[in-house]
């Protein structure tokens, strides 16, 4: 039996399927499965994965009979690849059009999880490949920067997404709180525990989010163990406007991320004790709170013209609809997020017509800081919080 379980499912990509294959079977650690899964493509798929297969045993190969990516995503291969197929320890899951940027991703990940039995998911650092040349890196305010990568044309490293090495659990909780979008990274470079992702619950339910399980898979085994991240180059993505990031509507995709951490913590906190229930809710409505004043943000940002060249100039249909400002304050109601006073005075500004918002954004401008006036206005406060950590 092997002691890691890898997963690549893939559907119509048989141009770009080999790339993902070949930087799984070049890894220096040897003991895995590969188990590729077909959503049933309708191109050359199958020539490529038997091709594959007679070249290299540890090859299994899923035909499903019909599609199921469409109407499921692919969450539910993932699930039946984990709870049905795999038989390792340990298991990851790759995409068909990623591929590994490190040769010794597996063997790393194996020697911090047999070395150290708390540790129940060891994730590695994203490569976003763009379409167009990128001629200089482009500065952000963050507490991450880019970095070239060499030998990857126009890739850029998302250099400290989080710290580099063991992130005991609560640190890790507080930092997916802190900024949920920025660190939903790409998990195509995580290695998770069995044990851990069973305790936790995570794809056992077949009624789930329908684009952000992200939130689900590395919340969720992130509640039962530390964590470990390298932070070096270890998955490389393009950048795709047609990915499924950039389908539905940013109403859709809050409503969907909430789903998703609703699902992250509901059987760690079923299985958890009083006092960590206080502490893993405090987490939740932290996280909850951040992603809906991302989306705030985001409406902001749209509203204030931020979103208009290049590719980005392609992402301003994800904005209409826009979401009302009411229902950002119905949204935190729901999910019992609380909102200081500087959180509503913001979501007033966003439910001012495009027209007046200039003007009352001045006034914010002067008080805050060019830069910094919306996210101040955005932050969580504790004082506000009815649940606070022991």
């Amino acid at each position: 039996m092997p002691e890691v379980s890898v997963l690549i499912a893939t559907y119509q990509r048989c141009g770009i399927l080999q790339r993902a294959i070949d930087s799984v079977l070049k890894q220096d650690f040897e003991d895995f499965e590969l188990i590729i899964v077909d959503d049933c493509s309708p191109d050359a798929t199958p020539e490529v994965v038997n091709a594959a297969a007679e070249i290299d045993s540890r090859i299994r190969y899923i035909r499903l009979p019909k599609n199921v990516g469409s109407k499921l995503g692919d969450r539910e291969i993932f699930r039946r690849f984990v709870y049905e197929w795999s038989t390792g320890e340990y298991f990851i899951y790759l995409c068909d059009d990623d591929f590994w940027v490190s040769k010794s991703l597996l063997s790393r990940a194996m020697g911090v999880m047999k070395s150290d039995p708390s540790v129940v998911q060891v994730m590695g650092g994203q490569v976003q490949i763009y379409p167009d040349p990128v001629r200089k890196i482009p500065h952000i305010e963050e507490p991450w920067n880019y970095e070239w990568v060499p030998g990857i044309a126009n890739g850029l490293f998302m250099k400290g997404i989080f710290p580099d090495g063991l992130i005991p659990r609560d640190d890790f909780l507080d930092l997916q709180a802190q900024m949920p979008v920025t660190r939903n990274i790409l998990t195509g470079a995580s290695v998770y525990r069995r044990s851990a992702f069973e305790r936790a619950g995570v794809f056992q339910a077949r009624k789930a989010s329908r684009w952000q399980a992200g939130y689900e898979l590395t919340t969720g085994v992130g509640t039962q163990g530390n964590s470990y991240y390298f932070d070096k180059p270890s998955i490389a993505a393009n950048v795709d406007i047609g990915s499924a990031s950039f389908r539905g509507t940013q109403l859709l995709h809050m409503n969907d991320c909430l789903v998703s951490i609703d699902i992250a913590f509901s059987k760690p906190l079923r299985d958890a004790d009083p006092y960590d229930q206080l502490v893993l809710r405090y987490f939740e409505k932290k996280m909850k709170h951040a992603i809906i004043f991302n989306y705030v943000r985001n409406k902001l940002g749209y509203q204030l013209g931020w979103f208009g060249d290049g590719t980005l100039l392609e992402m301003r249909k994800i904005f209409k609809p826009e979401i009302r400002g009411w229902k950002f304050l119905q949204t935190a109601i729901k999910h019992g997020v609380p909102l200081s006073r500087e959180n509503l005075r913001l979501l007033a500004l966003c439910s001012l017509p495009s027209s007046m918002l200039p003007r009352y954004v001045k006034r914010e401008i002067d008080r805050y800081g060019v830069h910094h006036w919306h996210r101040e206005m955005s932050k969580w406060a504790d004082d506000q919080v009815e649940v606070h950590l022991p």
